[in-house]
């Protein structure tokens, strides 16, 4: 059998420990234990919570599974994704293809939610934030090293060093 973890979780006003096997079950499907308490808290059962990886969340107070893109994100209720066998990568896909959601999915029920976002904003806003850390890029450069941008001349005095290596090892000699 196994032990149990130390952290417990809240249902129903009552503190229950997971097992190893069922933190394993989280690690598997990468979840966060605050994640497994959350979908407790919106009606979930433990073996639901553990059950779905983290694409599936709470929606119209349904489990659906989520499938995110830029401008919309589907929600698809599990009832109807068990009938149904889709994959969300395939999905995408097809949409920027330019196919309609309803052609793929057919006659099932879903859930649309805009974003408000469109390629066109997420651009603009990739480049000024571009811009932005060059401009700090060259803001901390001038911090750093400010007699490089103040107009100071860089004249380097050649060391005795520097004049002993060119007269004897860096430049051809003539050989008489």
């Amino acid at each position: 059998m196994y032990a149990k973890s130390k952290t417990p979780i809240v249902i129903d006003g009552r503190e229950i420990v997971l097992t190893n096997k069922q933190r394993a079950e989280m690690r598997v499907k990468q979840l966060s234990l605050a994640l497994v308490q959350q979908r407790i808290n919106e009606g979930w059962t433990l073996k639901q919570a553990l059950k779905y990886n983290s694409t599936y969340v709470t929606k119209n107070n349904e489990i659906c599974w989520m499938i995110p893109m830029i401008e919309m994100s589907f929600y698809i209720p599990v009832r109807e994704k068990e009938r149904i066998n889709v994959v969300g990568a395939r999905i995408t896909e097809r949409v920027k293809k330019g196919e309609w959601i309803d052609e793929i999915l057919g006659d099932i029920d879903y859930y649309v939610e805009y974003n408000g976002r469109t390629h066109y904003d997420l651009a603009t806003d990739d480049i000024e934030r571009k811009l932005e850390a060059e401009k700090l890029e060259e803001e901390r450069k001038k911090r750093l090293k400010p007699w490089l941008y103040d107009g100071t001349p860089q004249a380097v005095k050649p060391s005795e060093w520097f004049k002993y290596l060119c007269e004897n090892d860096l430049m051809k000699k003539a050989v008489r």
